[in-house]
């Protein structure tokens, strides 16, 4: 194992296992379960710290999972997620974090069974998103809202 950016990875030598084992450990969701995404903080250090990690575990999936694969793709989705919040004003960022308020709340109505009022949620939520991300943005593009 080597280390990138405080994180552990995969060895040259160790191509065949290594992926496997450091997916095993779920270093990536680390990245998730710390994000700033959640922190309404303007702490701009924070913010690049994330960022240089979310680099490291793009750079480990490119290496032994490809560019196409599917984690490869939701890892540079979530370093482009970081970037983008790094470079928002405060304001942006308040309602990029109200959409996973409401994507959240969205999924508890709907599993309640009041569907029409957790679509109009999920529709508010993603209207927010398009907004501050563009269309083409991961967390758009497919409408990442999901029941």
């Amino acid at each position: 194992m080597a280390t990138v950016a405080g994180l552990s990875t995969p060895g040259r030598d160790d191509r065949g296992h290594g992926i496997r084992r450091w997916r095993k450990d779920h270093q990536d969701s680390r990245l998730d379960t710390a994000s700033p995404r959640f922190d309404n903080s303007s702490n701009d250090e924070r913010y690049d710290q994330f960022i240089q990690y979310a680099e490291a575990i793009v750079q480990v999936r490119n290496e032994y999972q490809g560019e196409g694969w599917w984690e490869t793709i939701d890892a540079r989705g979530r370093l482009a997620t970081l970037r983008k919040l790094r470079n928002s004003t405060a304001r942006q960022r308040e309602e990029i974090f109200l959409t996973y308020i409401l994507i959240s709340e969205s999924k508890r109505l709907s599993h309640d069974g009041k569907y029409e009022k957790a679509l109009s949620l999920a529709h508010n939520a993603v209207d927010i998103l398009e907004k501050n991300f563009g269309r083409v943005h991961h967390q758009t593009d497919n409408k990442s809202v999901s029941f």
